[in-house]
């Protein structure tokens, strides 16, 4: 039976809080780290000619893409995410999840690019390594060419930020909302309350869910919608992710 507020401590609140807290950033940035590799999988798909086929990366340059532009989003990503959930029991309308998805996604695509030149410096030097100093002079040089490589391949990246972006925005408003599902004292989302007063079976059912809803939801959605997006973006027809391009 889930504890009422009247019946929890403040100790027992900060300790549900803190399981919120660090539920909701985990499976936020595991969502985000999921979107992105798809997402530098499709933008890096390329055409070699006029009259070749659109080829995708393949092997170390598709993983090391994929890592270089996860570890360069959670730059930008990870102090939203953290401040978002400093705040893990209040409701968060669809809307505002939209704008955090959009600002994602547009940020990623250009953040994926400037990490480009640095995944093709360890690249070169993994496979090639002739010295420490040849490894650290190719990293300055790629921090200088970083600006103009995540310029050019965000703008073609454009649109495959705004669908990322997208498709995070509606995810994270799921996540957040199974998430503090089973908190007592957490404020109502007035979107679902709308739709619990319109069908009160809807609100029997989720009221009973909301013990297991709340640990196992956002991790159902992050491998649901996160893990399918992905696992289309490795596998799926070549020819028609690369009309996601811009150029």
């Amino acid at each position: 039976m889930t504890t009422t507020v009247s019946q929890m401590t403040i100790e027992q609140r900060k300790q549900a809080v803190g399981r919120l807290q660090t539920r909701l950033v985990r499976s936020l940035v595991l969502y985000a780290m999921l979107l992105t590799a798809a997402a530098a999988l499709v933008a890096s798909i390329y055409s070699p000619g006029i009259d070749q086929d659109p080829r995708r990366l393949i092997g170390m340059n598709a993983v090391g893409t994929a890592v270089g532009g996860c570890l360069f989003t959670l730059i930008f990503l990870l102090p939203v995410l953290r401040w978002i959930g400093s705040r893990a029991e209040e409701s968060r309308i669809l809307p505002m999840w939209l704008f955090v998805g959009m600002s994602y996604g547009i940020f990623t695509v250009f953040l994926i690019g400037a990490s480009l030149p640095f995944v093709f410096a360890f690249h070169i030097n993994l496979v090639d390594f002739r010295s420490l100093g040849k490894l650290i002079d190719d990293l300055i040089d790629s921090l200088f060419r970083m600006p103009l490589s995540a310029f050019t391949f965000g703008v073609f990246a454009l649109y495959i930020g705004f669908i990322a972006g997208f498709i995070y925005g509606i995810g994270a408003w799921f996540i957040d909302m199974f998430n503090r599902m089973n908190y007592p004292h957490a404020y109502p989302d007035p979107w679902i309350e709308a739709i619990g007063d319109m069908l009160p079976p809807t609100r029997r059912w989720a009221s009973a869910a909301a013990p297991w809803l709340s640990v196992v939801g956002p991790w159902l959605v992050v491998l649901a919608i996160g893990g399918t997006v992905l696992l289309y973006a490795a596998t799926g027809p070549v020819e028609f992710l690369s009309r996601f391009r811009l150029g």
